[in-house]
């Protein structure tokens, strides 16, 4: 059988994104990217939205009537789009004025967590807008229990799936090599708290110097904070930015890491977290109702929800001296690896499928 036709709408430079993208194609699936911003992806072709800057949030209000043009013209049986309270409402909006009585296409959307964890509940505004974006859809996804539960409260209506961003197969079988490293794999941005996580390094070395003899704190990613992080941390040899990682690095990074530490101000379930469990890495983590989904206390080390650079420290010196950790999050992912994730939504979308045959 012919794959469906599938119109993702989301950010083109998003790492996960790209992902799905160029993993959707891969099986065979005709895959179109609408997006602002961008490169290339191998198999997909990309349409771009307008050339607004990033901070101009009025830019998904005006990109609707192109968006209907681009449904309309090339009649996907799947517009998808991701993160709810951005491309997700243009989605919904574009499908709407494209399609309104759903002859040839069903409207997916998949929530990121902080679309609806944080963004929907800061105003009576926010939250219709993520009704608005969320009600006539034929599906929603999330990552987490709570984003899905957030999710079947602004819509009680529309069925939900839970998909994940989940590591590959082959990396829960990889040997591990490890060394003297602690790694942070979150984007630099202000909610992910990289510098607390930094803070929280400098004080174990303090707290316990020689224990941290020969240790490194590895903060691999990039976003916003880069250029302030970098420069807070220069001259310090046991802290090295990597910048963004190719997959095949990250790799190779996680597998030689004692432990990853994660803190951010609100999330679902953190793709690089599952990457660090899939890679045998000890977890550090803030308490999250997602973080609790995949890490218990055996394997990984809780902190507050919004702690201090002191109990960082502590939690990563009990990290350096934690013995046989780390394995049991190797078999927990493997039912949520990427391959298995990506067939499961492709097999969605085919139900989904508004064939001409079938009206």
């Amino acid at each position: 059988d012919r794959q469906p036709d599938v119109l993702l709408v989301g950010s083109g430079e998003s790492i996960h994104t790209r992902r799905l993208a160029a993993a959707l194609a891969e099986r065979g699936l005709f895959v179109h990217l609408a997006a602002f911003e961008g490169e290339p992806i191998p198999g997909v072709t990309f349409h771009r939205l307008g050339m607004w800057p990033v901070e101009a949030d009025r830019r998904y209000l005006l990109a609707i009537p192109l968006l209907a043009r681009f449904v309309r013209r090339l009649r996907p049986a799947i517009v998808h789009g991701h993160y709810v309270s951005s491309y997700g409402l243009l989605a919904a909006l574009g499908v709407i004025l494209a399609d309104p009585l759903r002859k040839y296409t069903s409207l997916v959307q998949t929530a990121w967590g902080s679309d609806l964890l944080v963004t929907a509940r800061r105003s009576r505004l926010r939250s219709a807008f993520a009704r608005v974006a969320l009600r006539d859809a034929s599906l929603i996804t999330g990552d987490s229990d709570d984003l899905i539960a957030e999710a079947a409260r602004l819509a009680p209506r529309v069925p939900t799936m839970k998909f994940v961003f989940g590591p590959p197969l082959h990396l829960s079988d990889l040997p591990r090599a490890e060394d003297q490293t602690i790694v942070s794999a979150r984007r630099l941005d202000p909610d992910c708290r990289v510098d607390l996580v930094i803070e929280g390094f400098r004080a174990a070395v303090a707290l316990d110097p020689e224990a941290m003899r020969g240790w490194r704190l590895v903060v691999a990613g990039s976003g916003e904070r880069e250029a302030a992080l970098r420069a807070s941390s220069s001259g310090d040899p046991q802290i090295e930015l990597t910048g963004q990682l190719s997959s095949q690095d990250m790799e190779r990074l996680l597998l030689r890491a004692r432990a990853a530490v994660s803190i951010p101000v609100s999330d679902s379930t953190s793709a690089a977290l599952l990457e660090a469990l899939a890679a045998g890495v000890i977890p550090i983590v803030n308490d999250l109702p997602a973080n609790r989904e995949w890490v218990d206390d055996a394997e990984g080390e809780f902190v507050p929800r919004d702690p201090t650079a002191g109990q960082i420290g502590e939690a990563i010196l009990r990290s350096i001296i934690a013995k046989d950790r780390g394995r049991d999050g190797r078999d927990r992912v493997r039912a949520v690896a990427w391959e298995t994730q990506v067939g499961a939504l492709t097999e969605m979308y085919r139900s989904l499928e508004r064939r001409p045959d079938k009206a």
